[in-house]
């Protein structure tokens, strides 16, 4: 909880939780956004942070783009935005490049990595460790002939973020957090690997139910 007495939901992604618009190349407006959907319906209490960045992996190097690995930059973003009571990551769709080399069981290594340096992180805070959210973000599909990412997504791409859904939802059992499934979203056609304005409200959705879910829980525990 913030010094505004706000719960903080810091929401740590790649170019879908940015927010970007296969449709014109650039961003939603604000208000399309998951991230602003959910804080939306959260209400006052909340403050829910947009920590997305385009192209971001969750522990690898990109090649020429080192900058996009994720493991480097959450601790920044942790200590950017702490205390933080909610830790929202939805990672891996750039994992599954074709220049990436990875397999799904490395991607969702790359996640466990993810959440453990997290917690790492808040230990040096001495803070309490927030609540984990683990996403799996939608899945690629594969009708990618013409769009612009053909040449760097086939259909090994498209087969290793099908894959992502059990492999995290299993990674969150072993590391006691939640598990939200986002895989069966709705991704444009245009570019097959970016949410649709209708599918951030869908996330926001799922994730709003996960978030009340542990407030509800923290509460009766709290007795109140």
């Amino acid at each position: 909880m913030n010094v505004d007495g706000k719960r903080v939901v810091l929401c740590y992604g790649d170019s879908n939780t940015y927010g970007f618009n296969p449709e014109t190349g650039g961003r939603y407006l604000k208000a399309q956004r998951w991230t602003t959907i959910l804080g939306d319906k959260l209400g006052d209490s909340y403050d829910v942070i947009n920590e997305g960045m385009n192209g971001r992996t969750t522990a690898y190097k990109r090649p020429g783009s080192d900058w996009q690995n994720g493991l480097d930059v959450i601790a920044a973003a942790i200590h950017t935005h702490y205390p933080i009571d909610y830790l929202v990551i939805m990672l891996g769709t750039n994992d599954c490049n074709n220049d990436m080399f990875l397999e799904p069981e490395q991607i969702a290594d790359g996640m466990r990595r993810l959440v453990l340096k997290a917690r790492e992180v808040n230990s040096w805070l001495a803070v309490e460790q927030p609540e984990i959210i683990i996403v799996c973000p939608a899945a690629i599909r594969p009708e990618l002939e013409g769009t612009p990412f053909e040449d760097d997504l086939d259909e090994s791409s498209v087969a290793k973020s099908q894959a992502l859904a059990s492999l995290y939802e299993n990674l969150a059992d072993e590391l006691d957090c939640t598990y939200v499934n986002a895989s069966s979203l709705e991704v444009s056609l245009v570019d097959c690997e970016h949410l649709t304005a209708a599918a951030h409200e869908d996330l926001a959705e799922s994730l709003y139910d996960a978030i009340r879910l542990l407030a509800s829980a923290e509460e009766v525990a709290l007795g109140q």
